[in-house]
């Protein structure tokens, strides 16, 4: 006939006497299954709360990024403006610069005419005193050779 495995057998006793090991094994495997029940219930909890507070960091650092990647443009955009405001004040100064460099030759140029003229000026003041003088001391000669000539009363006689 048919002999009951060592299986059934334990069944049997844990069945027949509850301080059985069987009993006390399922007994624990009871417990601790209430356990995990338990503990899978507040780490569920846990989660859940772990995933809202995931979910809204990444709206806030995709809201941050955004924000951020739109002042990057528009610092980029402001600093393309200022480049092309400096290379345009870079040209004014270049042309200005040019203008005062010519303007200087200009002016140097004209001094030196204009000291050339002087002492040409002064050169021929010179010669028309020197001229006016012996014109003079001519006029005071005749005067004294021949006193009664008329054209010389009319001179005016410098002392």
């Amino acid at each position: 006939a048919c002999r009951p495995s060592k299986g059934m057998t334990l069944v049997a006793d844990s069945k027949a006497n509850p301080a059985s090991p069987v009993n006390k094994v399922v007994e624990l495997l009871g417990v601790l299954g209430k356990q995990l029940q338990e503990e899978h219930a507040k780490d569920e909890h846990g989660y859940t709360e772990f995933a809202h507070w995931i979910a809204e960091e990444e709206r806030g650092m995709k809201s941050f990024i955004s924000a951020a990647q739109e002042t990057i443009q528009a610092a980029e955009e402001s600093q393309k403006q200022e480049e092309a405001l400096a290379v345009s004040k870079r040209n004014t100064l270049d042309k200005t610069a040019g203008r005062l460099a010519h303007a200087e030759k200009e002016l140097v140029d004209a001094k030196d005419v204009r000291e050339q003229e002087q002492k040409t000026f002064e050169k021929n003041e010179a010669e028309c005193v020197e001229a006016v003088d012996q014109f003079q001391r001519a006029l005071e000669v005749m005067a004294k050779k021949q006193p009664d000539a008329a054209f010389l009363e009319s001179t005016p006689k410098s002392g």
